[in-house]
């Protein structure tokens, strides 16, 4: 299936109820990233950014939702918020390795600050040479 846009990404979502994988690429991770994360002691060379339908949804059902998010201490994730995800990648506050996820593959948190601050996590998966879109959750600003 192509899908061009995030927008449209999403909307296939939570309209395709097939468990097919679909997923946007973002392009190349570029130079200026790649020598970031070399410091941190990551190469990324020839890798790509993409985001996938299963992390959308993982997103928006686990961190969309004003009351649990309040709860938790955080922000909802907006729609508006997803759409920025090429921003966030390309113009980070900061970045930093998280250690690893629930199947062990390290991720990547890109921070951003934008009426708090917003995290998009990647996953590095070596085998395929891609940073795919795991999650992104908002941290309130400190008052």
């Amino acid at each position: 299936m192509n899908v061009t846009t995030i927008k449209h990404l999403i909307k296939l979502s939570f309209t395709n109820r097939s468990n097919e994988m679909i997923t946007l690429s973002l392009g190349k991770v570029k130079p200026d990233l790649r020598e970031k994360l070399q410091v941190l002691g990551i190469d990324v060379k020839g890798f790509e950014h993409i985001i996938d339908n299963f992390a959308i949804r993982h997103t928006v059902l686990g961190h969309g939702n004003a009351k649990k998010e309040e709860a938790r201490g955080l922000l909802p994730v907006t729609l508006d918020c997803l759409e920025m995800i090429p921003d966030i990648i390309l113009n980070p506050d900061s970045i930093s390795i998280g250690g690893k996820n629930k199947i062990g593959r390290l991720v990547i948190l890109y921070t951003k600050r934008v009426n708090g601050f917003i995290v998009y996590v990647e996953e590095i998966r070596t085998k395929r040479k891609f940073l795919a879109m795991q999650t992104m959750y908002i941290k309130k600003a400190p008052r």
